[in-house]
């Protein structure tokens, strides 16, 4: 039983060290990172943003999961008679915690956007041909709604306002919109969001990711087609003047969320020059690779450090 409390404690206080640790790398990134993403396309500052966000949690959580329970593991003796220190406890409450309500708000969100989708579905019309491949549904709500709801089997709703006051190409333009996001599957990354604790520079980062996001959709709506991406303008400018910010969970993609449209509007009137595409998922994958057999290798030395620091610990 001591070997399993051990083994716990360490896990736990280590993902707590590690996100302590990874967030402070990730505050001195975020304005070095901005920076450098300010000219790149909506759909690479998009997929920057959330990489950026995610790294502390995920860094934290590969850290102790992969890394320090393997090597405890492996090298702790079974019949250990190592004392459980109160500053390691300690810790490994705060690690328990800080996952607990990563759980919690993923949960939250879940159970908040099922309860949406539920309703709009009583009381929904199905409607064919809107979206094809994609269950869409007509919704009589107050606010001019264009959304997706659900990550594993997403459904549209439009509500019969949109219809009311915008025109049938600017209907197929939103729609387009909301098939990108379906397609980049950004209500899962949502969901991820959301299971990130509420660090420094988070919420910054959460809003330049759904930003990018909602530009990134903008764009693959409207491909190169001048008269599509003038549709998306109209209807996302008369969507802002027809009613407030919504009130719409966190795991929702809409095609309006309130707020500034400035920036979407000009991005859509006046296209950017797409960047030459470099080899941003190869580097990725070699430096995730190289970190992984960096740590297989240490793994000796970090077992000889861990245990020289808990013995240190009070």
């Amino acid at each position: 039983m001591r070997y399993w409390i051990l083994a716990s404690s360490v896990t736990f206080s280590s993902f707590a060290i590690g996100l302590a640790l990874l967030s402070a790398v990730e505050a001195t990134l975020v304005a070095l990172v901005a920076r450098s993403l300010a000219r790149r396309p909506s759909a690479s500052r998009a997929s920057a943003f959330l990489a950026l966000r995610l790294f502390p949690a995920a860094g934290a959580l590969a850290f102790a999961a992969a890394l320090v329970l393997p090597t405890f593991l492996y090298y702790e003796p079974s019949h250990t008679d190592e004392p459980l220190r109160r500053t390691m406890a300690a810790v490994a409450a705060i690690g328990i915690v800080l996952l607990a309500r990563a759980v919690w708000r993923v949960a939250s969100t879940w159970i908040a956007t099922r309860r949406l989708a539920r309703r709009w579905l009583r009381s929904g019309r199905p409607i064919a041909g809107l979206a094809p491949g994609l269950p869409a549904f007509v919704i009589d709500e107050p606010f001019p709604t264009v959304a997706v709801v659900g990550c594993v089997r997403p459904s549209l709703f439009v509500s019969d306002r949109v219809f009311e006051e915008c025109t049938a190409d600017e209907v197929r333009a939103m729609v387009s919109h909301e098939r990108a996001h379906v397609a980049s599957r950004d209500n899962l990354k949502r969901l991820l969001l959301r299971a990130c604790p509420g660090l420094p520079f988070g919420a910054r980062l959460d809003s330049a990711w759904s930003a990018a996001a909602e530009e990134a959709a903008d764009a693959a709506a409207a491909a190169s087609d001048p008269d599509r991406r003038l549709d998306l303008a109209n209807a996302l400018i008369r969507l802002a003047r027809l009613a407030p910010e919504p009130n719409l969970p966190a795991g929702v993609s809409a095609f309006y969320h309130g707020g500034s449209i400035e920036t979407r509007v000009r991005l859509l009137l006046e296209p950017p020059v797409p960047a030459a595409r470099r080899h941003e998922r190869l580097m990725a994958v070699l430096a995730c690779a190289t970190l992984a057999l960096a740590f297989v290798v240490s793994a000796p030395a970090i077992h000889a450090a861990m245990e020289a620091l808990v013995r240190l610990l009070p």
